[in-house]
């Protein structure tokens, strides 16, 4: 807090002095440095916001050097609704973005602020911005397991399809939320979309098996393979997740180079790749060691694959 104090004062100015060089155009080093305005809005300060804006006349757009606005710094910060509010009745634009492309709306919904959605929806935010590296506000919400504000978002018309890079529901895959999950199909999100990978290769990998439930029972595919080719059973199997491939099992096409297509066979068969996975590694570093530990190493090996064979 003392050098936000610092900064509120300018380098030793009086503050009314400060409060009046927060519009930018009366004050050319404002790109340098946040305003008053701004720190005032991250921390929370309606009265004095109020005092800036409307006894000083602050520019509720003025931008720091990254390009962000007071009511980017105000959702950013304490995430205060109010002073939110307030910078958007003087007339804030509620879809200004950053130099980097992120909408006030993409930091609501990375901190899954409910109200403060509301307002900048009510305050005519696009419900769809695109940042590049994020993609829209429905990507971000999913993505950090905010299941209201998606909801809130999908019920204002949210499709991020502009972004192809992951649907919503990879995302909220990725991020391991069933909730999330839940909330994409009621809204009737499709289970089988994905640019490179599908909702069920992602479950499959992270040995997600409520989420691979969740996903069969409103008919994904599980015939659908990743970009390396591999059907989702494969990749759980690869993984070791025994709950997934069990689930997957009942609904997989047989794969022909299986020679024991059964729910075992395809364990057992999971636990080989496995080792043998890990024995390349394994054979990797021992070409840097003496010879005692290459035999020990041998040794080792020999005892795991005849601990995994079949009796």
């Amino acid at each position: 807090m003392k050098s936000w104090r610092r900064s509120w004062t300018m380098r030793g100015r009086p503050w009314d002095e400060a409060a009046a060089a927060a519009d930018v155009d009366d004050d050319p080093d404002k790109s340098r440095r946040h305003g008053p305005l701004h720190l005032g809005a991250a921390a929370g300060k309606l009265e004095l916001c109020k005092l800036l804006v409307e006894e000083f006349k602050a520019n509720v757009d003025a931008t720091d050097v990254q390009g962000a606005t007071p009511l980017i710094f105000a959702i950013q910060g304490v995430g205060c609704a109010a002073v939110v509010g307030l910078v958007l009745s003087h007339g804030a634009d509620a879809n200004k973005a950053d130099n980097g492309g992120i909408a006030p709306l993409h930091i609501a919904a990375e901190r899954g602020s409910y109200e403060v959605a509301e307002l900048l929806l009510s305050r005519g935010a696009n419900v769809d911005p695109i940042c590049e590296n994020h993609g829209a506000p429905v990507h971000v919400a999913a993505r950090n397991g905010h299941a209201e504000v998606l909801k809130l978002l999908l019920q204002n018309e949210a499709d991020g399809r502009d972004f192809p890079v992951h649907t919503p529901m990879v995302v909220s895959l990725v991020a391991s939320s069933l909730e999330c999950l839940n909330v994409l199909i009621e809204a009737g999100a499709d289970v089988n979309a994905g640019s490179q990978v599908t909702p069920l290769t992602v479950a499959a990998d992270k040995g997600l098996s409520d989420c691979t439930k969740c996903l069969l029972e409103t008919h994904a595919d599980a015939n659908i393979p990743d970009e390396s080719g591999k059907m989702p059973i494969e990749i759980a199997m690869q993984k070791g997740w025994d709950k997934c491939v069990k689930l997957l099992f009942p609904v997989t096409n047989p794969l022909l180079e299986y020679a024991d297509w059964s729910i075992d066979g395809v364990i057992q068969n999971g636990k080989i790749v496995s080792v043998n996975a890990t024995t390349r590694l394994m054979l990797v570093a021992v070409m840097k060691t003496d010879k005692i530990t290459s035999l020990i190493v041998v040794i080792l090996m020999r005892y795991r694959f005849r601990s995994i064979e079949p009796s």
